[in-house]
């Protein structure tokens, strides 16, 4: 109860309240716990000056719900190719978010890490272009076991002895919570890795409207490196 009790303590003071639990639920064989904590707050450079715009969002073919959006006209980056559109509205000189539109009858999910890869290039390529764009709010909640996914890629979890002796991952979690509103972002990431010892430019704006599922990636402009990826099928959910 005391180890439960100090890792919550923790997540909850490093994540300022936005993650309020760890996801590690440690027994009488765990032996270590990491924790590692991303926080980020960043006000918009130009802030949206609309948050109640109507819009009708597709969540998919046969199921469109109207939502309050943020709405604005921004100079920013702005670039598509094909199956594509993106924009990068900017925090600061440095930090910034790309929303990557697919067209319509696509699903973000359906593409691979080379629409990432394109997206981010064409963006740090692109000239400024006035663009009108009405997109949902965001309040992102994400809990997944890293554990199945190393385990999936192949990692061999028995092979940290270089900690101490028969070192193995005895559970792996992250969670994210990711809030974007008309003022700005705020977002945190905790991730948990549990320890135990084995007996082994145009006239008219363009228009950028948001009305489907899409990518959002908060990220350093300077190395292009994403500090939150996250894909949005309902704008409502939580």
């Amino acid at each position: 109860d005391n180890a439960k009790a100090a890792l919550d303590q923790w997540a909850n003071k490093h994540t300022a309240g936005l993650i309020e639990e760890s996801a590690i639920i440690p027994d009488e064989d765990t032996k270590l716990v990491l924790q590692d904590a991303l926080l980020f707050a960043a006000k918009w450079r130009k802030v949206f000056s609309h948050d109640d715009r109507t819009l009708d969002f597709h969540i998919s073919e046969n199921n469109t719900v109207s939502i309050k959006a943020l709405a604005d006209k921004f100079w920013c980056p702005y670039a598509s190719a094909s199956g594509w559109q993106a924009i990068r509205l900017s925090y600061d000189d440095n930090l910034a978010m790309d929303i990557v539109l697919p067209e319509k009858g696509q699903n973000p999910f359906d593409w691979d890490e080379q629409v990432l890869v394109d997206s981010n290039t064409k963006l740090n390529e692109a000239e400024g272009n006035e663009v009108s764009v009405v997109m949902p709010p965001a309040d992102l909640t994400a809990k997944i076991s890293l554990k199945e996914e190393l385990l999936a890629a192949g990692v061999n979890l028995s092979s940290f002895g270089g900690i101490f002796p028969g070192a193995t991952v005895q559970d792996a979690a992250q969670q994210v919570k990711l809030i974007v509103t008309a003022n700005g972002t705020v977002g945190a990431a905790l991730t948990e890795i549990a320890m135990t010892k084995s007996s082994g430019a145009t006239e008219e704006p363009i228009k950028f409207i948001v009305d489907r599922p899409y990518l959002m990636r908060v990220l350093d402009t300077r190395t292009g490196w994403p500090l939150f990826l996250a894909v949005v099928i309902d704008p409502r959910a939580k």
